[in-house]
């Protein structure tokens, strides 16, 4: 191993281990439950003909609420430091998806507006994986340029002329 690599197990090694917030993991699975419980309510009335049938909606949001947990632990344990090496990218990746609805033929319609990606048998809406990566892209940039927020040109325009092309763009999108 390069001393680089074995440099970086050791520092990983000695990290600490990442601490669960007693308060926030109460209340994530006192919403799970609660879910799980309307999900269950509202459609066993659908579901009378055959009880195959009326846990199908409460399994299919059991899973999805599994991969919402996984996902939860995932981004958990991934360092800051992470975050915010990929948050330009990431950005960038966003505002290219947005800009790809705009291209005739690219989305699909759902509903009467175009604000849909299809990747093979996945669809994904790229406004929501917008929101998240402005969020994780403020962060690190205020972070990065701490000194300079006092300055209009470093602490307002550059948010703002960001905020500004990801809103543009988000109107942009096409409304049938």
């Amino acid at each position: 191993m390069t001393s680089a690599v074995s440099q970086a197990i050791r520092a990983n090694d000695t990290a600490p281990a990442p601490r669960v917030d007693p308060w926030l993991a109460g209340v994530i699975l006192a919403l799970l439950s609660f879910s799980m419980v309307m999900v269950y309510s509202a459609t066993i009335a659908s579901g009378s003909q055959s009880l195959a049938t009326s846990f199908q909606h409460l399994t299919r949001h059991a899973i999805h609420a599994a991969v919402g947990i996984a996902l939860i632990l995932l981004v958990a344990l991934t360092r800051i430091s992470w975050w915010e090496r990929i948050s330009k990218p990431l950005l960038i990746l966003c505002i290219l998806a947005l800009a790809a609805l705009l291209l005739p033929g690219i989305g699909i319609e759902v509903n009467g507006s175009v604000r849909w990606l299809e990747l093979g048998t996945l669809r994904i809406q790229p406004s929501e994986f917008t929101k998240v990566a402005t969020v994780i892209y403020a962060a690190a940039y205020l972070t990065r340029n701490r000194e300079a927020l006092g300055e209009f040109s470093q602490g307002v325009l550059v948010i703002g002329i960001v905020l500004a092309v990801l809103a543009l763009l988000l109107l942009l999108e096409p409304d049938s």
